[in-house]
């Protein structure tokens, strides 16, 4: 039970997700029969290897109990945390927090870009930031070993503080999510929006798709009504199924739908990002969306070296599963355009946009 320690913090979760811990401490203890006890091996050996299978059932568990929660991401991380050569966050002081910008993001808009980590904890397969390497900020380590660990800029408030100036139009971010799941337990987040309340920029964008962010509703209330606040939550499918596959630490499709109708609800200016755009049922995906937040869509294809030979790119993580389960046209421009139109006719149908590229971010920096 050592392993359980530290992580129930009050009466309430304990009750509340009893249940989900007895079937992982039953499912441990069927483990340990069948491996320990059956076994002739050498008893260090054995525990070593329940040690192993200790972790991963408490990063079950975290899944189980909602990744996106700060119970659930307690499970996870410490179970993670057994794993060997594993650190938990790590902490980092930076010279700068905001970055002019340039490129894509440039041409969308904004001025400058606010990145409050290195390395994102939801290790997305198709991730486009660790093909940047040095050129998005990265270490060696961090595109080797992408989603395992995150740097936290822990200066990034005092920083963001100095800098900041009202006519900056400032997205956050493109090279990691604000509210990935190290988030929960960085709680970095509410001071940086503090100091944008104390020194508000002429416009700031949220891009995430982590439920997270709902723990700094109020605080995002208060930011919204001293600047423009725009959230741009992606949402990549409609199938939970292909997510599992592609994005297995992001939250259910559903929830994320939920998330935008809780942020709409409390007047947060709310769009839904579809992108990259990943094996879907375009028209459900389009309805959904366009239900769930009122507004026009923005989106993008996965990343193709035959559509942009240079720069960031899908990483071939992704391009694996596409091979593996038959969604090697997900990748193909030509049938990536007829997809962005079939979308494209359904917003039309309700007075509204699907625009993707920068004419789409650019709806964000308005």
């Amino acid at each position: 039970m050592y392993l359980l320690s530290g992580l129930l913090e009050n009466p309430v979760e304990s009750t509340h997700f009893f249940g989900l811990i007895q079937k992982q401490a039953h499912r441990l203890f069927e483990i340990f029969q069948r491996s320990f006890l059956g076994s002739a091996a050498g008893g260090d050996i054995q525990l070593g290897r329940m040690g192993h299978i200790g972790a991963a059932l408490l990063k079950d568990l975290g899944r189980e109990l909602n990744l996106h929660t700060p119970l659930g991401y307690r499970f996870y991380n410490r179970g993670v945390s057994l794993l060997p050569g594993f650190e938990k966050l790590r902490s980092a002081t930076a010279r700068t927090i905001l970055s002019k910008t340039s490129g894509f993001i440039a041409e969308a808009g904004f001025t400058h870009s606010l990145t409050p980590a290195r390395n994102c904890t939801f290790g997305c397969t198709y991730c486009y930031v660790p093909t940047m390497r040095v050129q998005g900020g990265l270490q060696p380590e961090d595109w080797r070993r992408w989603g395992q660990f995150t740097t936290i800029k822990t200066n990034a408030p005092e920083l963001l503080s100095r800098e900041l100036r009202a006519a900056q139009k400032i997205y956050c971010s493109p090279l990691v999510d604000p509210y990935q799941p190290a988030e929960a337990e960085a709680r970095s987040m509410p001071a940086i929006l503090e100091a944008l309340i104390e020194t508000p920029p002429c416009v700031f964008t949220l891009q995430t798709r982590g439920p997270l962010i709902l723990r700094d509703l109020e605080m995002l209330v208060r930011v919204a009504k001293v600047t423009r606040l725009r959230v741009s939550f992606s949402i990549t499918t409609n199938r939970d199924d292909v997510r599992k596959l592609y994005e297995p630490l992001c939250a259910p499709i559903e929830q994320r739908f939920e998330v935008v109708r809780t942020l709409c609800a409390a007047s947060i200016e709310t769009y839904i990002t579809l992108a990259p755009l990943l094996p879907c049922d375009p028209e459900e995906l389009a309805s959904l969306a366009l239900e769930a937040s009122g507004r026009d869509l923005i989106g993008d294809p996965l990343h193709t070296r035959s559509a942009k030979p240079h720069g960031a790119t899908t990483r071939d993580n992704a391009t694996k599963i596409s091979e593996k389960h038959g969604f090697d046209a997900w990748h193909q421009p030509l049938f990536q355009d007829a997809v962005v139109q079939r979308i494209r006719v359904i917003a039309e149908a309700k007075n509204l946009r699907y625009a993707i590229g920068p004419a789409g971010f650019a709806l964000l920096a308005r």
